[in-house]
Parts: C-alpha cells; structure tokens; sequence
C-alpha cells in the first residue's frame, strides 16, 4: 500500500512539487491538501515530520513567452511578385482569418538566430535588397541560446507566407532559431518547442497529428532539419522521431529524458 505522499504524487500525474523549505527530512504524513484536482491551478498542502512543519505548491508549469511582436518590422507596401500578383498591390498583409479557422502547426528551422534581423529582410523592399513580403514568417520563435526562450513575433490571427498553405494561411508557424539541417538542435530548445506546440493543440482545439515539419506540409525543403542534408535525405524521419517522443512526454505530464 502506498504511503499518502506516493499516492498524491500519483494522482498528480507528472506534476511537480516544489518545496519551499531547505529542510532535507522525509515526510512521515501529510496534514492538508487543497485542491489537489486541479491540475492548472496551484494548489498549498503541508506536510509533518517529527521535528518540522514544510509546505509545498504543486504547480503545472507552463511556457513562458516573451511578446516580441511590437519590435517586428514589416512592409505596409510590399512588392513581391508573388504576393503582389496573388493579392494585388493595394493589399497591406496577407488575409486575416477567424481563430477558430486554425487548423494546425508547421515547425521550421530559421538558418538564423536573430529573429529581427530575418524579418528585417523578408520585410525590406526588393530595391534595397529584401523580399519584399508585408510580414515576416514565423508566429513563434524559439531560441537557442541559455534557456531558449520562446518568442511571439506575430499575432495568431495574422497569415505569414511561409507555410505554403494557399491563398489564406490556416496554420501557426513555429520557427527553431538555427539551421538544423544536419544537427541536432538543443535539448532545451526542442522540449521548449514541444511545449509550445502542446499549449497550442490545447488552445485550439487540435490533435497532435496536426503539428507537421515543414516538408510534411509542402515537400521539396530540408526543413525543418535533423539529418537532412539535401532534398534527397528528407524523409530520414530523425527529426520527426525526436519530436514525437518529446511531445508524448509533454502530453503524458512528464519531462522528456533528452535525446
């Protein structure tokens, strides 16, 4: 029979329990429980030992995004020959679409690891060297350095060229800052980038199936990587591999072991 500290963690199912007290004993039983149930929400209980009272917070942890999208240049006058011929030279941005329109999430490789720079060029005008776009391509970024911190670049509600998903874009874009076209990416920046893709599927109603690479999606491209060196090398299935069983933990309520 399980003592009731196994059984809370149990019933916990991967969640974590941080303790807010340096004091190293074990505890022998437990006093109070709020909440316990409630997977999202933090809940205080405390816990006995022989010589000391030590209190606890479960908490679910969750992505912490930085908003980056006020400092995000864009194009009120693109001229792209594909954008221009699709939508005409009076359109400002690609077609908005309804939240609820969102039918799933690309993951890309960047070849960049400076998010502004990038949108710096696909916004800047042919004639001073850019693409032209009114907009850069990726909804979400995901760094590589310390900590690979997680990026909002564009509304959600904002279609990005990048997909090659038709006329009107229906799908997130999720950008891994680097090329990772015959690398591994970080362990921190994948689990980070499975996090986000989860908090997503939950948000908007999506199956898991529903978040593919970029080569899923439109073929012809290494993107997003892992061990794919040329278009020939594209369905080695490393990358989709690593992804697949970082996402299962993140579903699962666990922490992913790395590669």
């Amino acid at each position: 029979m399980m003592n009731p500290i196994d059984q809370l963690i149990a019933c916990l199912d991967g969640g974590v329990l941080l303790i807010k007290s340096d004091h190293k004993e074990l505890p022998v039983s437990l006093l109070r429980v709020q909440n316990e149930g409630e997977a999202s929400a933090e809940s205080d209980f405390s816990i006995l030992t022989p010589t000391m009272c030590a209190e606890f917070v479960y908490y679910e942890p969750k992505t912490e995004i930085i908003d980056r999208r006020a400092e995000m240049p864009h194009n009120p006058e693109p001229d792209h020959a594909g954008f221009v011929e699709a939508f005409g030279p009076e359109a400002t941005d690609w077609p908005r679409r309804f939240v609820e329109d969102i039918t799933g999430i690309t993951i890309h490789h960047t070849l960049s690891h400076s998010a502004k720079d990038l949108f710096d060029w696909i916004t800047r005008s042919k004639a001073e060297g850019g693409k032209g776009y009114p907009r850069g391509q990726y909804h979400y970024w995901i760094g590589q350095e310390e900590g690979a911190p997680v990026s909002q670049l564009l509304e959600d509600t904002v279609g990005c060229w990048h997909d090659h998903t038709g006329r009107i874009q229906t799908t997130l874009s999720v950008g891994m800052a680097g090329h990772l076209g015959n690398a591994r990416p970080p362990e921190a920046q994948l689990w980070n980038t499975v996090r986000l893709c989860w908090e997503l599927v939950q948000k908007y109603g999506l199956s898991v199936d529903d978040v593919q690479g970029h080569n899923d999606r439109y073929g012809h491209t290494v993107c997003p990587g892992w061990y794919a060196d040329s278009a020939a090398t594209i369905n080695s299935g490393v990358w989709r591999r690593d992804f697949d069983i970082a996402l299962r933990c993140c579903v699962d309520g666990k922490e992913w072991g790395g590669y």
